[in-house]
């Protein structure tokens, strides 16, 4: 027998990023991601933005980036593109574009890489299924 379950079952949230604009402040070491700054397994700091202090504690309240998060790109070419959040000292000063969602484990459910590996496969079938969902 299968069965199905959600995400809102095995996390304890699932945030994007800032609807809107972010002030910019070069060298300010608070940073400002958007998909262009996703590789394959890390988020690319070399040429992210960087915002004000209030910008930035304003959009960092709503995703609390931490170790065990997985990082979902949520729109455009690049949906799915997935990153585990490993232990760095960057994670606590990054925030996020509305274009990349934050899905928090709840670790009492699964373990936070298996959530990770999870989304990456549910996406690539998904994306083979050669259907927009709306």
């Amino acid at each position: 027998m299968n069965k199905s379950i959600t995400l809102s079952q095995i996390t304890t949230s699932i945030f994007d990023g800032k609807h809107g604009d972010c002030e910019n402040l070069k060298g300010s070491g608070l940073y400002f991601i958007s998909v262009k700054d996703l590789s394959d397994y890390n988020i690319n700091y070399y040429n992210a933005r960087e915002i004000t202090p209030n910008d930035f504690e304003q959009n960092y309240k709503r995703t609390n980036l931490e170790e065990g998060d997985t990082i979902y790109a949520n729109t455009g070419d690049t949906i799915g593109k997935s990153i585990f959040v490993k232990n760095n000292k960057l994670v606590s000063k990054t925030s996020f574009q509305k274009s990349i969602a934050v899905l928090k484990p709840n670790i009492n459910i699964i373990e936070p890489r298996y959530l990770y590996y999870l989304m990456k496969y549910e996406t690539l079938i998904l994306l083979n299924l050669d259907i927009y969902i709306i």
